[in-house]
Parts: C-alpha cells; structure tokens; sequence
C-alpha cells in the first residue's frame, strides 16, 4: 500500500476513534438529571420487569402503557419486543410524580443504555396501548400521538389482533 493510502486509513481510523468517544460519551449520559442507571434482571411481560438497584432487585412498572397480558394477542411479540431492545444490561429509569403503585411496583420511564425511550418505543411500534393513570400523565399526550400513527400503519398488534 502506498504511503499515503496508509496516512489516510490512519487519520480515518483517529478521527472514527473520537467520532465513536463522542457519541458513547453523549449518548450513555441519562436523558434528564433525575435519571439513575441499574441492571436488567429480567422480563416478566411487556410493560414489566425486575431490575438491580445498590444489590436489591426491584419490580418495576413502564408509565403511560399497557401490552398484552398473558393469553391474548401478541402478548409473546410485546415480551420479546421488551427483552430485544436492550443492547446490554443497562438500564436508565425516570420516576415521575408518583413512584410506587399500589401493588409495590416502581412507576418509571424507561431507556436504553443508548437512550431509545423504551416506554415510548413499544407503543410507536404497535406492542402496547396507552394507559394513563394521574398523576403519572408527562408523556401521555405523546403517547396517544405514537398509538395513533401505530394504529393507522396498523403496526404490531394493531395490525395482527381484533383490538
């Protein structure tokens, strides 16, 4: 290879390698100051799953959605849309106003450790509806827009279910 094939790879490969260190160090930062980061332990179902906080395994709750439950229509696509979107383990949660339903479940929204809003990426795909319980209601608007387009692209489970 000529020498100044080489240079150019070698100024290519420098400037990829601080592309690639700025977008990790931009795109791992939480997506607001209240974000805190944990472990996915595991899914439970679309909407629901167990992660790890300072070594205590909590159930938490998506906000503002509803997949599936067990039994009916694209139940198992909405679990697995769950479980497929996580590039590692990582996990980055926001509460909102209220933290803790009634049944001991954290209330969060949910990213990756690449920032994709998980809670609004299930519904813009059609794996989940929009259940909007007060005072948890910052994205709901948002929400609805997503099921909407979702609906008339007849994406996910409103294209495949009688809902």
């Amino acid at each position: 290879m000529s020498k100044f094939v080489n240079s150019l790879l070698w100024g290519v490969g420098i400037v990829g390698g601080i592309v690639a260190f700025f977008y990790i160090t931009y795109l791992l930062d939480p997506p607001e100051p209240n974000s805190r980061v944990a472990d996915l332990v595991s899914v439970i179902d679309g909407d629901t799953l167990y992660i790890e906080v300072d070594r205590r395994i909590e159930k938490i709750r998506l906000i503002g959605i509803d997949t599936p439950e067990v039994g009916e229509c694209y139940y198992q696509e909405a679990k697995e849309a769950l479980i497929n979107i996580f590039p590692n383990s990582v996990v980055i949660y926001q509460f909102d106003i209220s933290a803790i339903d009634k049944y001991d479940r954290w209330l969060v929204y949910l990213y990756t450790a690449n920032n994709i809003p998980v809670n609004e990426y299930l519904v813009s795909m059609g794996f989940a509806d929009v259940m909007t319980i007060p005072p948890n209601t910052k994205n709901a608007d948002r929400y609805i827009q997503l099921r909407d387009q979702a609906k008339e692209d007849k994406l996910g489970m409103w294209g495949s279910c009688a809902y």
